[in-house]
């Protein structure tokens, strides 16, 4: 509305420059003149909120005023205004053209002579837009005064609610309102008055649907009609639809009317032509880019050849199957949410250049059995290294007879395992993301049977991989390996008392959808370790977000006892041939002898019981008074480096350290003053006594009520320290009036001794007695 106000306002004033019109002695307008007074009439009807009856008097004062003299003006110019129709014709064509089409040069529409109503409707002309290939003839009614404007009849105005609804309108212009005027294409009802990425844009219907056709501003440029996405998957009857979905998801699809090829083009350049798209040619059936590559029919026989030797480690559907041109280059499979690409070898294997690998005709790892979305692969150079790669994402576990069949939906991520036949494993990556994937698969897809590669059942080998020292965090993890340890933690079963309130049975449940073998009761009690590991490492990365919490489901006593039933009868990580030994205490190195980690461990310990139980100094000033210079109390305690807290100085950062324990503390400040004054009493710079003073003022709270001096540094402090007379001249005497000049100063000659003398002892008598003069 305020640029509507804002258009009214520049149109007014554009019209209020033609009282020179008015008064000046030539009878007709000049041609441009003539042109800009109706576009100017044309622009303040179409800003008009002439929906309400009193319009005028909602108007702003000026922008009535305005108004009101542009109406007594307009008919003051009625005689020069008709004349200039008969005599300048092309001027009432470019107006049109102006607001009408958005058009200009080659692609300016042509009209009939204008010619004037008879009265009532004397104000009005009327002409015939002549047509040209795929444009209609159209009548023009424009009125020229109130500056209104018809196109066969239909006022310009806004796109009907039938248009503006549909989903494809949402996906190209959101919920932008337009303008519209009819179009001039044949079998279309409307268009935009203003072009969109210099396209117009036409609608109509058609059997009772809604369609759009963009027109590229060049000229002799062609009709491009949109197709939706649903005709290329909707197809009744048909097992595979029309393109891969990488070429569907994501694009946008033009109908060239004249050269009858479809355009495939990504959104984000929907409106513009590409070397890269694909063009869909209607009749060969063929789809090319940049007349070197030839697309294979999803349905044809190379394509579901070809996608068997891949699926279902990726859909069919998502693969893009092409043929370059090229005599040496050979059919090649690009699956673009994976990011890789397979080319047909001259052995006939598909072989990736990113992988370096060519998929195994032997597609048994000798593990993770069950686990359909993978791929097996075998080095190009040193074919007896084979790998396998695995979806990565949310899984799917279906019963097949005694196992599983699990399918895991793409995320775009995928995870790659080497097979090591030497040591009878899997290897990966040290990230903790593809560890803990590995492990969750390797449980889902246990069973009783051990795996050929490693010997051991997929629980054992899940259960190595949670107690190996990678999978230990050293570091919040992401959200995503978050979830596949809570995963790997709900195949443990629950267990709860049966009824709740008596402890006589319980009850359990089991996933049904896996096999006994992968419901360990060991599963539950390593995540929770590895969880809590991570809440605790969170404390010192704040920017991690929120510390992983995970809810237990059943009895805790229940569970323990399953586990300790369990160990009966699976085997345990610890050899237990040998008769057991007596646990000897290590004694570390680090703890026993060296002062500072003594003294650390006292200063976190102290900090983690947060007791007032705490053996401090009872005289501080004691120790004190032995520092020259001791900071303020006003400064804010600040030590970026782990260097400046070991190296730490007492005295010069005292001040700052009692107010940072002055303040209110908590049971959420614990660790960051555990590991401020563990680190500050392991570099041994400071003394326990005043270590201890310190944690103790924080603990008991004893000094909330002090009020702390403003200053910034105490010099020589002492208690309960006096001033003297001299210690207050010493201090005065920097600060004392100068004695003034006498005629020592000011007479070039030698004085006379005795004058000399007289003078002397007046400025001893000032020095003695002039201490309470000072300089302001």
């Amino acid at each position: 509305q305020k640029r509507s106000q804002e258009s009214l306002h520049a149109a007014l004033l554009c019209r209020k420059t033609f009282m020179l019109e008015a008064t000046g002695t030539d009878f007709g307008f000049q041609h441009a003149a003539f042109a800009c007074f109706l576009e100017c009439a044309f622009t303040i009807k179409d800003n008009l909120s002439s929906g309400e009856s009193d319009y005028i008097a909602k108007m702003p004062v000026s922008l009535r005023r305005l108004y009101v003299n542009d109406l007594k003006l307009v008919h003051s110019l009625e005689s020069r205004i008709r004349w200039s129709i008969q005599n300048l014709q092309s001027a009432v064509s470019e107006a049109v053209n102006s607001v009408w089409m958005d058009a200009d040069g080659n692609s300016a529409r042509k009209f009939s002579p204008w010619t004037m109503l008879p009265a009532p409707q004397n104000t009005w002309v009327k002409a015939t837009s002549l047509g040209n290939d795929g444009i209609v003839e159209q009548i023009v009614h424009f009125d020229i005064i109130g500056g209104t404007l018809y196109i066969d009849g239909q006022l310009l105005g806004r796109l009907p609610e039938d248009f503006s609804r549909q989903v494809f309108f949402r996906e190209f212009f959101g919920t932008r309102i337009f303008l519209t005027r009819p179009s001039y294409l044949r079998g279309m009802s409307c268009m935009f008055v203003s072009p969109v990425e210099e396209h117009e844009i036409h609608f109509g219907f058609r059997g009772g649907y809604s369609f759009m056709r963009v027109l590229h501003r060049s000229h002799d440029s062609a009709i491009l009609e949109f197709v939706p996405a649903s005709v290329f998957i909707d197809t009744p009857g048909k097992e595979a639809p029309d393109l891969p979905l990488p070429l569907v998801d994501g694009h946008v699809h033009w109908l060239d009317l004249r050269a009858r090829t479809v355009h495939v083009r990504p959104r984000a350049s929907m409106w513009r032509e590409r070397l890269g798209d694909w063009h869909i040619d209607l009749d060969t059936g063929s789809c090319f880019r940049r007349n070197k590559s030839q697309l294979v029919d999803p349905r044809s026989v190379i394509f579901q050849r070809v996608a068997q030797l891949i699926e279902p480690f990726e859909r069919r559907s998502k693969m893009v199957i092409y043929q370059p041109l090229n005599i040496r280059s050979n059919l090649t499979v690009d699956l673009p949410a994976l990011e890789l690409t397979f080319r047909v070898s001259f052995d006939g294997l598909l072989e990736s250049r990113q992988l370096r690998a060519f998929v195994d005709m032997d597609q048994d790892p000798g593990t993770l059995y069950g686990l359909k979305s993978s791929l097996v692969l075998r080095d190009s150079v040193l074919q007896d290294n084979r790998s396998i790669l695995v979806a990565m994402g949310p899984a799917t576990i279906e019963k097949s007879e005694a196992h599983v069949s699990v399918y895991i939906a793409h995320t775009g991520y995928y995870a790659r395992f080497t097979i090591n036949k030497m040591l009878g494993r899997l290897e990966c990556a040290p990230e903790p993301r593809i560890l803990y994937f590995r492990a969750y698969c390797y449980a889902i897809t246990s069973s009783v049977h051990p795996d050929p590669l490693t010997a051991r059942t997929g629980t054992e080998e899940a259960l190595t991989c949670l107690q190996a020292a990678n999978a230990q965090p050293w570091a919040p993890i992401d959200s995503e390996s978050q979830r596949y340890l809570v995963e790997i933690a709900d195949l443990t079963p629950s267990r709860v008392y049966y009824p709740e309130d008596m402890k006589s049975l319980q009850r359990v449940r089991w996933h049904d959808k896996v096999t006994p073998a992968s419901q360990s009761d060991f599963f539950r009690p390593l995540v929770e370790d590895i969880l809590h590991q991570c809440y605790l490492l969170h404390q010192f990365h704040l920017d991690s977000g929120e510390g992983p919490v995970y809810k237990r489901l059943g009895d805790p006593h229940l569970h323990k006892r399953a586990l300790l039933r369990a160990q009966a009868f699976q085997p345990v990580q610890r050899d237990t041939s040998k008769p057991s030994s007596p646990d000897v205490q290590y004694v570390p190195r680090d703890t026993s002898k060296m002062a500072g980690s003594r003294d650390a461990h006292e200063a976190a310990g102290l900090i983690w019981r947060w007791s007032r139980d705490i053996r401090v100094n009872g005289d501080l000033t004691a120790k004190l008074q032995e520092w020259p210079l001791i900071q303020g109390y006003g400064s804010i305690f600040e030590a970026p480096l782990l260097s400046g807290l070991i190296n730490i100085e007492p005295a010069a950062n005292w001040g700052s350290l009692f107010r940072l324990c002055h303040q209110e503390h908590g049971e959420n400040d614990k660790a960051r003053l555990m590991f401020l004054f563990g680190t500050i009493a392991f570099g041994g710079q400071m003394e326990m006594t005043l270590t201890r003073s310190l944690i103790a003022i924080a603990v008991m709270g004893l000094s909330k009520d002090l009020q702390l001096p403003h200053c910034t540094e105490f010099i020589r402090f002492r208690r309960n320290q006096v001033p003297t007379v001299d210690l207050l001249a010493q201090y005065i005497r920097p600060h004392r009036a100068p004695y003034p000049e006498d005629e020592r100063s000011l007479l070039a000659v030698t004085m006379h001794g005795k004058q000399r003398r007289k003078l002397e002892a007046a400025q001893r008598r000032f020095e003695e007695t002039g201490m309470g003069t000072f300089v302001g």
